[in-house]
């Protein structure tokens, strides 16, 4: 009976061709302690995997539907945006703009009519 090799017919794309050829080359080379890297690459993998957590917060009933209605006009769910919203105000990524004068010159204009 043959023994199955999954190599047999295996075809390598570009990226896996350049990978090959730079370990045929030497440019990789294994870690030192390599027991314990194999350990930290597993948490960070299963702490990537890990499930959202669940919580529970007061908003005003208006603002709410408000925000569910711009979720949906980017046809995402609206728990998506609000995570979205969260990893991009830890990451510096959100940029709060100052729209006090925007505001006033809103309120200067419905004054006038």
């Amino acid at each position: 009976m043959k023994k199955f090799d999954p190599f047999k017919n295996l075809q390598l794309d570009k990226e896996e061709q350049q990978i090959e050829r730079d370990i045929e080359a030497g440019l990789y080379k294994s870690v030192d302690n390599l027991e314990e890297r194999i350990k930290e690459i597993q948490q960070v993998a299963k702490n990537t995997g890990k499930k959202t957590e669940s919580i529970s917060f007061r908003i005003d009933p208006r603002n709410f539907l408000d925000f569910k209605a711009n979720a949906a006009r980017e046809g995402i769910p609206y728990q998506t945006l609000i995570g979205s919203l969260i990893h991009k105000y830890n990451t510096g990524q959100l940029v709060f703009r100052d729209r006090s004068e925007e505001k006033y010159q809103a309120s200067k204009k419905s004054k006038k009519n």
